[in-house]
């Protein structure tokens, strides 16, 4: 059976831990936080969670259709800033987060070497958090579209072709899942974006999946990543 040379031979399931107040990130570390945001906000807390955002962000907030989906999303945002303050040992407000060329958000805080992409998913999101090297992750819940074949053959490697063409039917979502997550990952990690050229002075990343939550495969790209048993998992909490 061919398999691509980027997939681990096994997924391992990531096991979440209380979030620390003020996390400690060696320079080769990761650090991933998971969030679940709620459908429904009372008014005090989405204020709350409003006040933290800048004025791109919160024009994204609002530009979203469904009542839902603004509350995730407002939840989501707030939580970025949070997270990040706790490295920082700043207010989640005062953080200054700036977008390249491509639209990917970065922290635009000169004195720190602290880099961070984001995935959200429906009721998940996951926020990856690294120092220095460029980072991607994305997440998606096990699934295989209709035209899986079609969009293989477009987008995946030959080698991820023929291993999911191997496979028996009831193992090709998983796989389609793990060869998605790991496009999205290595498009975000650079922010050339999923149709983008890679840059001939980008390095292609490392890439690592683990299984953040029931049904669901992530994915994260790094030139160098260490193995997902030694990466810091935690649970983000608005309570702490």
């Amino acid at each position: 059976m061919t398999r691509d040379p980027n997939e681990p031979e096994a997924l391992a399931t990531l096991s979440w831990h209380p979030a620390p107040a003020a996390p400690a990130l060696a320079a080769e570390g990761l650090h991933l936080w998971r969030i679940l945001p709620r459908a429904r906000l009372s008014a005090a807390e989405a204020s709350a969670a409003f006040a933290l955002l800048d004025a791109g962000q919160r024009a994204r907030v609002e530009r979203l259709s469904q009542p839902d989906q603004r509350a995730r999303a407002l939840q989501v945002q707030a939580a970025l800033r949070c997270i990040l303050a706790r490295y920082l040992e700043r207010a989640p407000a005062s953080l200054a987060l700036a977008r390249t060329p491509t639209g990917k958000p970065f922290l635009a805080e000169p004195d720190s070497d602290l880099v961070f992409n984001l995935s959200t998913c429906a009721e998940l999101a996951l926020l990856a958090v690294g120092r220095g090297a460029p980072l991607g992750i994305d997440c998606e819940p096990i699934r295989l579209p209709r035209h899986a074949e079609s969009i293989a053959a477009r987008l995946f490697s030959p080698q991820q072709g023929a291993w999911l063409a191997s496979l028996p039917e009831a193992a090709r979502a998983p796989a389609f899942t793990r060869c998605w997550t790991a496009l999205e990952a290595d498009a975000k990690c650079d922010g050339r974006g999923l149709f983008g050229a890679r840059a001939p002075e980008s390095p292609i990343p490392e890439i690592r999946h683990a299984i953040p939550a029931p049904r669901h495969i992530a994915a994260v790209a790094r030139t160098t990543l260490p193995p997902p048993a030694t990466w810091g998992c935690f649970e983000f909490s608005d309570q702490h």
